[in-house]
């Protein structure tokens, strides 16, 4: 009876043998999948032309007729090498070392992100690149920000590079963080500057709206009538400089009192005024002779 096949648990990615695809990244991911399902050799080899698609499917199809024409058996372990060289060509190679002299770290991207890919550029370039030279193509795509820094730390191992990086990026984080502290004590006494000066206009404006209030008050309160000449009359002086002839009426207590009339005032070329403002009679100066 044959046995069932375990259930799947973790899906493979497809392969169609297209430029963009790695090959040797393939392997990896069908292996990492392969461990997580506890497929054994015979199952990876029984799943392994499930998960390939175009290109790739007539690969392994080509691939298994020519062993059976040969009398060798098909097994996992002939498998990954034989993938790779059949789908890693030269032109890969070709494209994948302009990618690496063009490849620098872009803006927001992180320095472990671009520090990986390099590595993996440089291994599609040559699997044996010594490690020393990996190191300086990585360190010399890094942005300023980095490079300056690393280049004085000297790292020899891509470990060291990432131990420098998170170093750089603690250092960043630290002086970010006083930075930003000194910023909202710039701004704090900055508010409180400002409140200052708000508080000092309103009282400057209080002022002046007190000013300007007592100004209207004292525009629109009614005015009192000049005083007048208790003898004539007439405005501008009292009775005591008043240059007209005398009047005999008592002075009231209160001049503005009002009840008081004013007396008749005094007109040139009336002569009966005086007669009828007194009722005392005149004495009348001899005259001369």
């Amino acid at each position: 009876m044959t046995e069932k096949p375990k259930r799947v648990a973790v899906i493979p990615k497809t392969f169609s043998g297209s430029r963009e695809q790695d090959p040797e990244k393939h392997l990896k991911q069908y292996e990492r999948a392969a461990a997580c399902n506890h497929w054994d050799e015979a199952t990876k080899l029984l799943y392994f032309p499930v998960y390939l698609d175009g290109t790739a499917t007539l690969w392994y199809e080509n691939f298994e007729k020519k062993l059976k024409d040969n009398g060798v058996e098909l097994s996992w372990l002939i498998i990954p090498d034989a993938f790779k060289k059949g789908f890693t060509t030269i032109a890969r190679a070709d494209v994948a070392e302009r990618k690496l002299h063009v490849r620098k770290q872009h803006v927001g991207e992180s320095a472990e992100d671009y520090v990986y890919e390099i590595v993996d550029l440089c291994r599609k370039v040559d699997n044996n690149m010594p490690e020393d030279r990996i190191v300086r193509t990585t360190i010399k795509g890094l942005r300023p920000a980095f490079l300056d820094r690393i280049n004085l730390m000297q790292p020899n191992t891509i470990n060291e590079v990432l131990e420098c990086i998170r170093k750089v990026q603690e250092t960043k984080f630290l002086v970010d963080c006083q930075t930003e502290q000194s910023e909202v004590i710039a701004v704090s006494r900055e508010d409180n500057e400002m409140k200052n000066m708000i508080n000092q206009l309103n009282e400057n404006l209080a002022k002046q709206t007190d000013a300007v209030t007592k100004l209207i008050e004292k525009l629109t309160m009614p005015q009192q009538p000049p005083r007048a000449c208790y003898n004539c009359g007439l405005t501008n002086h009292i009775a005591r400089n008043c240059i007209r002839p005398r009047i005999n009426q008592p002075r009231p207590q209160q001049y503005n009192n009002q009840n008081y009339q004013q007396p008749a005032r005094y007109q040139p070329g009336n002569e009966n005024q005086r007669g009828q403002a007194s009722s005392a009679p005149l004495q009348q100066t001899p005259q001369r002779s």
